[in-house]
C-alpha cells in the first residue's frame, strides 16, 4: 500500500506539471536555466492558502553592485530605496503535494549566487532580499503573502528540481512598431491629421531616466528608471527589451515608450521591478559582450 501510494503522488505530481513544461517546449525565442537549490520557505497567502518559495541560485543572474551593510540601510532610509536593485527570476507558480498529500503551490526564485552567499552571512541583506522577493511576487501574480514564514531545516527545494524558461527575444509585434518620433503624419479624408489620435491610443510617455553603472569606463548594466503614476500592478504593464530598443505598453492605453538604448543589452538576463508606494518601474538590463 505505501508503494502503491508514493507511485499514485509522483504520477499526480507529473500531472500537475505537465501543462507548464508543453508550454515551455512550444516557445522557440526561449532559454532554460536550470537553478541550484538555496534554501525553502514555507508561508501562506492572506487566503490561508499555504505557499512554498524554492530560493535558488544561478550564475546566469548577474550580480547586483557590491555595497556594505551600513550602506544599505542608508538606502532603505532613504527617499529612494530603489537605487539598489537585485536581479532575480520570478517563475511562473507549479503545484505539489505536501507530505501529508494536500495540493499546494510553490514557486522558484532564482537569484545571482554571489549575492546569495551574502544574504546568509547577512541578517541585514537577508531580511532585504525577503522583502524584494515578497513584493516581486506579489507585484507579479496579483496576490498578498503573510510576512510570518519558515525556513524549511532538512529541505533546499519543495518539489523537483526543474528548469526555467526565460525569453531571449521580445515580442515581434511589439518590436516590428514603430517609435513616437518616427510616426508619419497622414491626414484623414477632411485633411485632420490623424498622429494625435494614433499617440493618444498607445498612451502617454512616461518620465524616463537611464543610468548606466559603474558611470565611468566600461558600462556593465544599464538601468532605466520608469515613472508610472497611474499603474495599480505591474499586471497590467508590458515590458520588452532587445537589443538596444525598451519597449513598454500600459494597458488600457495608459502609457507606451519605445526608446533607443546607448548599448545593446542582454535581454535573457534583464530583470524588472516595480515599487508600489513610488510607482517606479525599475528595468536592470546587463550590457551585451562585444
Amino acid at each position: 500500500m505505501e508503494e502503491e501510494s508514493v507511485e499514485q503522488e509522483e504520477f499526480l505530481r507529473q500531472l500537475l506539471n505537465s501543462g507548464a513544461k508543453q508550454v515551455d517546449n512550444r516557445d522557440p525565442e526561449s532559454k532554460s536555466l536550470l537553478p541550484k537549490p538555496g534554501h525553502c520557505i514555507k508561508t501562506r497567502t492572506s487566503n490561508g492558502e499555504k505557499v512554498f518559495i524554492n530560493i535558488c541560485t544561478s550564475e546566469q543572474i548577474p550580480a547586483p553592485r557590491d555595497i556594505s551593510e551600513n550602506e544599505l540601510e542608508k538606502i532603505i532610509e532613504s527617499e529612494d530605496p530603489t537605487q539598489f536593485r537585485v536581479a532575480m527570476s520570478l517563475g511562473e507558480p507549479h503545484a505539489e503535494l505536501d507530505k501529508g498529500g494536500k495540493g499546494c503551490t510553490v514557486f522558484d526564485v532564482i537569484i545571482n549566487k554571489q549575492f546569495y552567499d551574502k544574504t546568509q552571512k547577512s541578517q541585514t541583506f537577508d531580511i532585504f532580499l525577503m522583502t524584494i522577493i515578497f513584493d516581486g511576487l506579489e507585484n507579479k501574480f496579483d496576490m498578498t503573502f503573510s510576512r510570518e514564514s519558515v525556513v524549511l531545516k532538512n529541505r533546499k527545494f519543495f518539489g523537483k528540481v526543474s528548469e526555467q524558461t526565460v525569453r531571449t527575444k521580445s515580442k515581434p509585434l511589439i518590436m516590428e512598431m514603430e517609435t513616437n518620433d518616427d510616426i508619419d503624419v497622414s491626414k484623414d479624408s477632411q485633411g485632420k491629421t490623424l498622429i494625435k489620435e494614433v499617440e493618444e491610443k498607445r498612451g502617454e510617455q512616461p518620465a524616463l531616466q537611464i543610468i548606466r553603472e559603474p558611470p565611468e569606463g566600461k558600462a556593465d548594466f544599464l538601468v532605466a528608471q520608469i515613472d508610472l503614476p497611474r499603474i495599480k500592478s505591474a499586471k497590467t504593464v508590458d515590458l520588452d527589451v532587445g537589443g538596444d530598443r525598451l519597449i513598454l505598453e500600459a494597458h488600457p492605453n495608459v502609457y507606451y515608450l519605445s526608446t533607443k538604448l546607448p548599448f545593446k543589452v542582454n535581454s535573457a538576463e534583464t530583470g524588472a521591478q516595480f515599487h508600489r508606494k513610488t510607482k517606479i518601474l525599475t528595468v536592470t538590463m546587463p550590457v551585451a559582450e562585444d
